[in-house]
């Protein structure tokens, strides 16, 4: 039998298992960090925190120190006590709360979309493309798919 999940490692029950409820929570943490992931920036080391700051987590940079040694990438969950960790897998998405946008795991690590601005000058101005292309950018930025300046 399978102790841990294939993709999170999420911690699973076995038969005749004692304190079954500890392996549960354990479960319940990792699934509150990862069901929609929203990080408050990158961090190298941890972060000095509080009890009251229990759920909150930072994406591990690189040449990383402390507890956050040899987490490069992981994404790391405060439980008001202690640090959890968890590898990316491709096609992760979190949001990055400070700037409003989506941030992707891919092959090269974590990445976001490229910044856009909106359309300006040329020779030839064109209102309604314009208005239009702008409202398009302004869209995808609202969804965090695109950063603009």
């Amino acid at each position: 039998m399978e102790l841990e999940t294939h993709r999170f490692a999420l911690p699973q029950l076995v038969v005749a298992q004692a304190h079954k409820e500890i392996t549960h929570n354990e479960a319940l943490v990792l699934v509150d960090a990862l069901l929609h992931p929203l990080v408050e920036g990158v961090a190298t080391a941890p972060p000095a925190l509080s009890i009251n700051d229990a759920g909150k987590c930072w994406l591990v940079g690189n040449s990383s120190s402390d507890s956050f040694a040899g987490k490069e990438d992981h994404l790391a969950y405060w439980t008001g006590g202690s640090w959890r960790f968890t590898a990316p897998i491709l096609g992760m998405r979190v949001w990055h709360r400070p700037g409003g946008y989506m941030i992707n795991y891919t092959d090269q690590g974590w990445v976001s979309f490229a910044t856009v601005a909106s359309p300006s000058g040329g020779a030839v101005v064109d209102a309604e493309c314009r208005a239009a292309m702008s409202e398009l950018i302004s869209r995808l930025s609202d969804a965090g798919i695109l950063r603009t300046t």
